[in-house]
């Protein structure tokens, strides 16, 4: 992991992330399609493997989850854009699995829900240009979630996590408990040695690249 960036921190949060944003959105395009699709299958094999072992480890705990929603609860993922990760293959495995699969969608001042997704399910574009399940998907209940697959611009070994300046996960993750198992998922060409991170930014407990599985925050 190598981090020119880190030499580069200016003073102010808010410049840093800007700076640090620039950064770490062109080394990400800057590598081949090829290889951020296999390293996406890489991660989407290795995120498999960490919800397999929430489950061994009895951690992963099973809410009562409504309307058809499947017996082990909930996983969220979201659709990649700007050359992200792309988790979507994690649906059909974890419906396999016994969770129910579900994306986000952006409503009321700038909050988070997600919508169960299945092989029929219809997409619309959502803010930002990003697909979104429609509305007559049905919503996974914030209750039923035990684990959110999360994006980002750039993520430290400890789980510090950059993003695109929205806040929207750290307002989702916010109103969920702590036992809602946050994952990280990124290039390893997107690890920082530090990044500038605020009071408000949630780490992640866990973050996922091609190369590793890097354990962070701790998790109850």
């Amino acid at each position: 992991m190598t981090d020119e960036w880190t030499e580069r921190m200016a003073d102010g949060v808010a410049e840093q992330k800007q700076r640090a944003r620039a950064h770490f959105l062109q080394r990400r395009q800057r590598l081949p399609e090829a290889v951020r699709q296999d390293a996406s299958r890489r991660i989407v094999a290795s995120v498999s493997d960490v919800l397999a072992q929430m489950v061994a480890s009895g951690q992963s705990a099973s809410p009562s989850v409504e309307r058809g929603a499947a017996s082990r609860g909930g996983i969220g993922l979201y659709w990649p854009v700007r050359g992200e990760v792309d988790v979507r293959g994690l649906a059909p495995v974890l419906r396999h699995s016994g969770w129910t699969a579900g994306f986000p969608v952006i409503v009321g001042e700038g909050q988070l829900m997600f919508r169960m997704v299945t092989d029929n399910t219809a997409w619309e574009m959502g803010p930002y240009r990003i697909p979104e399940p429609s509305p007559a998907a049905p919503e996974l209940p914030m209750h039923s979630l035990v684990a959110v697959i999360v994006p980002g611009v750039a993520f430290t070994v400890d789980g510090g996590r950059l993003g695109y300046g929205g806040g929207y996960y750290d307002r989702l993750f916010a109103r969920l408990p702590q036992s809602v198992l946050r994952v990280g998922v990124a290039y390893e060409a997107q690890l920082a040695e530090s990044l500038p991170i605020g009071v408000h930014d949630v780490r992640m407990h866990v973050v996922v690249t091609e190369r590793r599985v890097y354990p962070c925050a701790p998790w109850a």
